[in-house]
């Protein structure tokens, strides 16, 4: 089969890079080259970004070949895995990855991968599209269908893939594709040690960037793998949350991290700013929106161990947020999650009920918001979402959803205010200048130099001399 070059689009942005690879390859006599990946997939798609990450199979790649091609580019080479021979080079264009076919021919490469739609290859000297398994016509009719019989068993983590490409591009799958997955899913359960719990991360992370989230969580649920990758989720089937709520808790979850994109981008109307806070980076494979999605699937992790319910009949869930946000915690750290990342979610999942609270404040202090943009910091915009996505996901009224949008669109304004503020040096006071006063040592220090912060951040005081003033009046009263 000919490449097509109309149907593909092989003009723009995101083509540039294969032609520089291309070039340096050729200038450098590697042989038969071929363009692979996702970034073939897309073309295909249409929806090639400006700078795509590229996928290049050829026979005998080594770090030599990476750095020759990287330093024709004026760029930098680095080992992925010598083992599988692959090879990354990074350059001002993007980012190549050179790999070693996985077959002494590249159809019987093709035929390893995981979905057909990704068994595509471009040979870039004479211009073929090969597509042995029919990637193209699964790619018109967006259906997943797996490579071969054995495609999931050879890699357990492509069943969590299925779902990323069904978030991603509203996939269905095959029939073979649903036996597969239900076939491997014992094996991405905590403790199988079939998959590390990076690659999983990873995967997971990814799959909550999609534009059709809601659908491949349902999937998910329906299809068994959440309750695989997180086995207490099963509990939530079923669980009362009390007549605030018109859904169980598992429904609940699902539907608040469902809303979290068209939340976001509801609020981010107007604020450009919003969507690229988003965008930042925890760690490598986690964006502050992926964490938010997480945040709101497990934000009532907490309720099921501190649910009781009263004499007359209703339902709580006293101190399921800070409850919550321990086992949140837990449950990054066993996907092998970084501190950081950690730190915000705990953040997010103990504060998610700060909002609800200040909405119902007859009239919400300034004490009060600082004090939330304070403790939530560079979460504040996230913890937002999260408690809109959770009112949303009640089924309740929208007056409620108003009050507490309006109280968040106030915090984020602040937010933003105290973001563009010139940063200060440090506090006014520190605990030795507590103790040179002649307070002891103790929970009073704390005490003392929490208040000061509180009106330091109101713009009651501003200087040394002022928070000296201040502490003089609360200790001596």
């Amino acid at each position: 089969m000919k490449f097509d070059a109309a149907r593909l689009r092989l003009e723009g942005p995101g083509l540039r890079g294969v032609a520089e690879v291309k070039a340096a390859l050729e200038l450098l006599g590697a042989g038969e080259v071929y363009l692979v990946g996702g970034a073939l997939r897309d073309l295909a798609l249409g929806s090639l970004s400006s700078r795509p990450d590229l996928d290049f199979a050829l026979e005998r790649p080594d770090l030599t070949l990476a750095s020759r091609v990287a330093k024709a580019l004026g760029g930098s080479a680095f080992v992925l895995d010598e083992g599988e021979g692959a090879y990354r080079v990074a350059w001002e264009g993007g980012f190549a990855d050179l790999v070693a076919l996985r077959a002494p021919t590249i159809e019987e490469d093709l035929r390893k991968r995981d979905f057909t739609l990704n068994a595509l290859a471009l040979n870039l000297r004479t211009g073929e599209l090969l597509d042995p398994l029919g990637g193209l016509a699964a790619l018109e009719k967006s259906i997943l269908i797996p490579c071969s019989p054995e495609s999931m068993k050879d890699d357990p983590l492509r069943a969590l893939r299925a779902y990323r490409f069904a978030a991603a591009g509203n996939f269905t799958f095959s029939e073979g594709t649903a036996r597969q997955i239900k076939n491997v899913l014992p094996l991405l359960k905590p403790g199988s040690g079939a998959v590390s719990p990076e690659r999983i991360r990873d995967e997971l992370f990814k799959t909550f960037t999609g534009s059709y989230l809601k659908t491949a969580l349902k999937m998910m649920e329906e299809q068994g793998a959440l309750f695989a990758l997180f086995p207490f989720t099963e509990k939530w089937k079923g669980l009362d949350q009390g007549d605030y709520h018109r859904f169980d808790l598992l429904e609940h979850s699902l539907r608040a991290a469902g809303f979290a994109r068209e939340t976001a981008e509801s609020l981010g109307e107007g604020r450009e700013w919003l969507a690229s806070h988003l965008e930042e980076l925890h760690e490598q494979s986690i964006t502050r929106f992926s964490l938010l999605v997480f945040a709101c699937l497990f934000h009532d992790i907490g309720k099921p161990s501190t649910r009781t319910v009263e004499h007359s009949g209703r339902v709580r869930f006293l101190t399921h947020d800070t409850q919550g946000a321990r086992l949140v915690q837990k449950t990054l750290s066993n996907l092998r999650a970084g501190k950081k990342t950690a730190r915000a979610a705990e953040r997010l999942v103990a504060g998610h009920m700060r909002l609800f609270s200040l909405a119902h404040q007859e009239k919400p202090t300034l004490r009060s918001r600082m004090k939330f943009l304070r403790d939530l910091g560079d979460e504040t915009p996230e913890a937002i979402i999260l408690s809109l996505c959770d009112e949303l996901a009640t089924g309740g009224e929208d007056s409620a959803y108003t009050a507490l949008g309006r109280t968040g669109e106030e915090i984020l304004e602040l937010w933003l205010i105290e973001k563009k503020a010139p940063q200060k040096s440090g506090p006014l006071l520190l605990g030795r200048d507590l103790l040179e006063l002649g307070i002891a040592a103790g929970p009073e220090v704390g005490r003392i130099l929490r208040a000061v912060g509180e009106a330091e951040a109101e713009g009651e005081i501003s200087t040394r001399e002022e928070a000296l003033s201040l502490v003089r009046n609360i200790h001596e009263n």
